[in-house]
């Protein structure tokens, strides 16, 4: 028992001694991935916030959906431009653009990401979304239209009206759905003062 003790008492001892040591030589006693590494979320940790950003600037999507999906909170921290990782998957055009599961994992995690508007464009995630995407999907649109985020304008000074009219595959429920949300679009010009 004598023993045990003694070695106890050694250890104990030498824990802060390795790391004072660790940390003058700045080797970490427990390594830590290289930040950018990028690899499975684990499921025990939420991962850091930048790491979120990454995913979505880079368009990581499977890895994106499985962060925010994960850890909801994650959807909530803006970038250092104050973009939401919603603006910053959104500004992806095709054929990278974000598939439409990993847009509503995003706006499931945080709903009210909808009616923040970009900290670099000033635009809602409507109007990138229509400024970005070819191909509109409905369930995308109703999902980010608001009745606050109808009356953005896009960096063209375009409303999501103008937008949407302006796409080669646009449908008429599309349109209609834009309208109901801001029935005023109908006469708001856009900067050259073309009504739709």
């Amino acid at each position: 028992r004598r023993q045990v003790k003694e070695e106890s008492d050694l250890f104990q001892t030498a824990i802060p001694t390795v790391l004072s040591i660790c940390t003058i030589l700045s080797i970490h006693p427990h390594p830590r991935p290289h930040p950018h590494r990028r690899k499975r979320m684990n499921n025990h940790l939420p991962p850091p916030m930048f790491l979120i950003h990454d995913l979505a600037s880079h368009g990581d999507w499977a890895e994106l959906k499985s962060a925010v999906s994960t850890f909801p909170q994650t959807a909530k921290v803006p970038s250092d431009t104050k973009d939401l990782p919603l603006h910053l998957a959104l500004n992806h055009s095709s054929p990278t653009a974000c598939p439409p599961a990993v847009i509503s994992a995003v706006i499931e995690a945080y709903p009210e990401a909808v009616n923040v508007p970009s900290g670099v464009t000033n635009e809602y995630p409507l109007s990138t979304y229509l400024r970005t995407q070819e191909d509109i999907d409905l369930a995308v649109l109703k999902s980010l239209a608001t009745d606050v985020s109808a009356k953005g304008v896009s960096t063209l000074g375009e409303t999501p009206l103008l937008q949407a009219i302006s796409k080669k595959t646009i449908h008429t429920d599309d349109l209609t759905y834009i309208v109901s949300l801001y029935p005023g679009a109908c006469s708001v010009p856009d900067e050259m003062d073309q009504l739709p």
